[in-house]
């Protein structure tokens, strides 16, 4: 797991607050260089219980 600590707006605020975000990157290599092609972060930077996610 990577953890980006970035500064958003949040609610329609103009004040840039703190936000730590949890990142999965995937890479693929392309002309011999690796490029990324796709980003996704979201707000849940800790372990988390698998029950909190799976639904019987």
């Amino acid at each position: 797991m990577q953890l980006a600590h970035e500064r958003a707006k949040v609610g329609g605020s103009e004040v840039l607050n703190p936000i730590d975000l949890r990142n999965t990157m995937v890479l693929r290599p392309e002309d011999g260089t690796w490029k990324i092609v796709h980003l996704h972060g979201d707000p849940i930077t800790t372990p988390q219980p698998a029950e909190s996610v799976i639904k019987q």
